[in-house]
C-alpha cells in the first residue's frame, strides 16, 4: 500500500522549510526532501540574518534553520535527508517523485524549492 503525501517539498532551505511548517500546521501530511545532510540550505552558513521577523537583533543562519527544523518536526513534517529527487512523473491525479537511489514517493502536490548553489572555481 502506498502512502500518499499531501505536499512533497523538494528543497529544504528557508522557503521550503517555511512552506512545510505552514502546510503541516494546517493539518496536511508533508514530506521534505533535501540533498544535504540536514535542511537549511545556504542559510545555515550565514553568520547573521537580520531581516527575519521575530529576531530584531538578528540570529545566525544555523540557529534559525535549527529552530525551523524543530518547528517542522513539531507539526509532523517527514524529512528525507540526504535525498536527491531525480524525476517527477504523473500517475493519474497524483505525482510520483523518484529519487536518485530509486525510492519513490507519491504526492497530491509537489513544491519545488530548490534554491541555488554557488559554482566554485576549480583551484
Amino acid at each position: 500500500m502506498t502512502c500518499i503525501i499531501d505536499l512533497l517539498i523538494i528543497g529544504g532551505g528557508p522557503a521550503g522549510l517555511n512552506a512545510a511548517i505552514n502546510a503541516a500546521s494546517e493539518g496536511l501530511k508533508v514530506m521534505l526532501l533535501d540533498d544535504g545532510q540536514s535542511p537549511g540550505g545556504q542559510a545555515r552558513e550565514s553568520n547573521a540574518i537580520e531581516n527575519y521577523a521575530g529576531f530584531p537583533e538578528g540570529i545566525t543562519g544555523n540557529e534559525l534553520m535549527s529552530r525551523m527544523v524543530m518547528q517542522a518536526i513539531k507539526f509532523g513534517v517527514i524529512f528525507q535527508c540526504p535525498c536527491k529527487a531525480a524525476a517527477i512523473a504523473r500517475n493519474g491525479d497524483d505525482l510520483v517523485v523518484i529519487t536518485d537511489d530509486y525510492q519513490s514517493f507519491t504526492a497530491k502536490t509537489v513544491l519545488l524549492s530548490i534554491g541555488l548553489q554557488y559554482r566554485r572555481l576549480n583551484a
